[in-house]
């Protein structure tokens, strides 16, 4: 089935207008409940942040929405969502660097970055820590309710499995302390 966005000209940029992003696209910032799955959008096109809310919703996420990256990342740290979808192409900060940064905090590098982006090279992203690569244009819905598919499953994995490698057990010892946590199972090895 094709996808369908919404119509470019239906909507004002965020600063031709005195609405805030949440306030045009109707997001869930401000009907939060604790333990509510949550996903955060960062996404500078405005329409296709729409599209995705309505995709989150349609998979049971409530959805936030950032346009920039400097609010994206505070917003991460605040709202704590389940998940990240990222655009890489961002008009205020590199989404890299945004990447770059939340997977560099202790109290966001655990939260599964799903990038969406124009750029071929979002191998980069899994190397830096994402889950996944989605490259626009997005020619199916199908492909969308799949990357949401997922995200869920990287949510609903309770236990990470880390293997520590290294010669010294001094060392390793102090790697294995600095990654260690109730969801993660450790496998330590000297070579």
């Amino acid at each position: 089935q094709p996808l369908v966005l919404p119509d470019p000209t239906a909507m004002t940029d965020e600063s031709e207008s005195g609405m805030t992003i949440s306030n045009q696209l109707s997001d869930d910032t401000s009907n939060l409940v604790p333990g509510e799955k949550l996903i955060l959008i960062v996404e500078n096109d405005v329409n296709f942040a729409r599209f995705l809310l309505d995709t989150a919703h349609v998979h049971g996420f409530k959805a936030a929405v950032a346009t920039r990256g400097a609010v994206a990342i505070g917003m991460a740290r605040e709202l704590k969502p389940a998940a990240i979808t990222l655009d890489i192409n961002l008009p205020d900060i590199d989404g890299w660097h945004v990447l770059n940064r939340l997977k560099d905090e202790a109290s966001t590098r655990h939260i599964p970055v799903q990038l969406i982006t124009t750029e071929e090279e979002y191998q980069r992203g899994l190397r830096m820590g994402a889950i996944g690569g989605l490259t626009k244009p997005i020619k199916t819905k199908e492909m969308l309710d799949d990357t949401f598919r997922k995200i869920q499953q990287a949510i609903e994995r309770k236990v990470r499995r880390v293997l520590v490698v290294h010669h010294d057990e001094a060392q390793r010892a102090e790697i294995a302390a600095a990654v260690a946590g109730p969801d993660v199972e450790l496998v330590e090895k000297g070579n």
